[in-house]
């Protein structure tokens, strides 16, 4: 209860500071010499408030909708799809990326997508990565990936930039993972 008390406070003082910055915000304000309309002014605005709110709380239902939809795609998705950031590492995975590497896909969260090729395709896919975020474009190749049981499987790679879904709205990409290569 204290935080909300505590934002409510610093709420107040920022409208408190706007008023008397902006007087144009002020004079627009009924007069405190007429209590009647001064009461009447705030039931409206409560009343205005109320149903911003509802609204916000409808619109807050709709995205969370939307976002479970989005998750079940992704998630549920024949294809194997590797979101990672701006550096490779993996920032999420759905069931078919972590069926397809043999390893759980929490395993392998926060880890750089190379971890599972050698070396010479980590350099490919290095290139990759660059050329992706570079000209933000669908890129491609062919490589090897490392299973948990140790075989390697060859895949072929296609990878997008996904502006303003990682962290803090950075820039993040989306490899999406065939097999065999094509």
């Amino acid at each position: 209860m204290g935080a909300v008390v505590t934002k409510l406070e610093a709420l107040r003082k920022r409208a408190e500071v706007m008023l008397r910055n902006q007087p144009a915000l002020a004079s627009a304000l009924p007069s405190t010499r007429d209590p009647v309309l001064l009461a009447h002014e705030l039931e409206v605005h409560q009343v205005e408030l109320l149903m911003q709110n509802e609204e916000l709380r409808h619109t807050h239902l709709e995205l969370e909708k939307s976002r479970d939809r989005y998750a079940d795609l992704y998630n549920l998705a024949p294809v194997a799809y590797v979101t990672l950031d701006a550096n490779g590492k993996i920032l999420d995975a759905n069931i078919a990326a972590a069926l397809l590497l043999g390893e759980d896909r929490y395993v392998f969260l926060r880890r750089p997508l190379s971890a599972f090729m050698t070396s010479d395709d980590a350099d490919t896919f290095h290139i990759l990565r660059r050329a992706v975020f570079a000209s933000e474009t669908v890129q491609g190749c062919d490589l090897s990936l490392r299973r948990k049981d140790g075989h390697s499987m060859p895949v072929h790679l296609d990878a997008i930039v996904l502006a303003g879904h990682g962290e803090q709205g950075s820039t993040c990409g989306c490899v999406i993972l065939h097999s065999p290569p094509r």
